[in-house]
């Protein structure tokens, strides 16, 4: 119970791009990149009455606010951030966000329908932020002290799903 998949909570609607994501070139955003190759800083998103900031965001890249990313600096000081900001005409308000440049783990063994991840647990080492890759799916993984730390600083908008870290080589015995 170390690990976490980290998501929005059904219970929220989080800001929305209107358009423009091709514009955003997520698809190298990881440790390895220099820099998120963005053509604007600045992206209008879609009003809805029910939406809220929250404090993650998952489309159309993991984001975070800036009192999630201070804490995760915390934890992880030499993780880097890319920032952009997101406009509401409607609302006449922008925020900033925040992409980390999480490091990529091949360690997926498997997923239950969405329910729960397996992960491989003797290529983790202790990071509290990082995704998880494993064919075309990716997941973010978080560890309980950092999930603790966020919800201490009441964190709007987090959907915690345990993951089950398995150690192959060990149970196989």
């Amino acid at each position: 119970m170390d690990y976490f998949v980290l998501e929005v909570h059904g219970a929220y609607i989080s800001p929305q791009i209107n358009s423009g994501t091709d514009m955003l070139d997520l698809r190298n955003m990881n440790q390895k990149s220099e820099k998120l190759k963005t053509q604007y800083k600045i992206y209008p998103i879609s009003e809805h009455m029910q939406m809220v900031y929250t404090d993650i965001m998952m489309s159309p890249c993991f984001m975070v606010s800036k009192k999630a990313m201070e804490v995760i600096r915390l934890y992880e000081p030499h993780l880097d951030f890319e920032y952009i900001a997101l406009h509401c005409k409607e609302r006449k308000e922008t925020k900033v966000y925040y992409i980390p440049k999480l490091e990529e783990k091949d360690i997926l063994i498997s997923n239950h329908q969405g329910k729960q991840i397996e992960i491989d647990g003797s290529q983790l080492g202790k990071q509290y932020l990082f995704q998880v890759t494993g064919g075309h799916q990716k997941y973010i993984l978080i560890y309980y002290e950092l999930v603790e730390s966020l919800l201490r600083r009441k964190a709007v908008g987090m959907g915690l799903t345990e993951a089950n870290v398995v150690y192959p080589h060990i149970e196989s015995r």
